[in-house]
């Protein structure tokens, strides 16, 4: 770069990752303990209208009691977005 200010387009955010998801449609492998940290991965969910209900189902893995939550995303116009929370039992 000729200059510290100049502007770097960058023609995406981040690679797409895949997780293993266990499939529970089958007898699980119950010989292995599950201990996956990410439990539920989408890195492309679009969403068109404002506060929409988004469900998210997933497996628990053995270990996991609260889970945090983690939303990232883009706008239209290309602000970035993020939210984290902690679930725990009992909570709304």
């Amino acid at each position: 770069m000729e200059s510290p200010t100049d502007i770097v387009n960058y023609s995406g955010y981040t690679v797409i990752k895949e997780f293993y998801n266990p499939d529970y449609d089958k007898q699980p492998d119950n010989s292995k303990a599950d201990k996956r940290m990410t439990l539920s991965w989408n890195p492309s969910l679009f969403v068109a209208e404002v506060n929409p209900v988004i469900p998210v189902i997933f497996y628990n893995n053995d270990q996991t009691k609260r889970f945090k939550i983690v939303a990232e995303g883009v706008t239209s116009d290309g602000r970035m977005l993020m939210i984290e929370k902690i679930i725990e039992p009992g909570s709304n």
